[in-house]
């Protein structure tokens, strides 16, 4: 019965869990601190803002996109 109490708590987050953890975080460094590699990420360059970064983490429940401008991050979407 321990162990079962015990592995319940290291499966997937859930949206919530993944905007709770990371509310307040300003940058990619501390959302990577935070929330380890991306699970799927994308690039591309635009002339007047450089560098723009999709980093998606992938829930029990659907997905959190965070978009990257010049490392600083915003809550793009939670989605199915």
């Amino acid at each position: 019965m321990v162990a079962v109490v015990a592995l319940s708590g290291c499966g997937t987050p859930s949206k919530q869990d993944v905007i709770d953890k990371t509310q307040g975080l300003k940058n990619k460094t501390q959302l990577r601190d935070t929330m380890g590699k991306p699970d799927e990420f994308s690039t591309v360059e635009m002339p007047l803002l450089g560098s723009v970064e999709e980093w998606t983490y992938k829930c029990s429940d659907g997905e959190v996109v965070f978009e990257i401008v010049n490392s600083k991050i915003k809550l793009k979407m939670a989605g199915k």
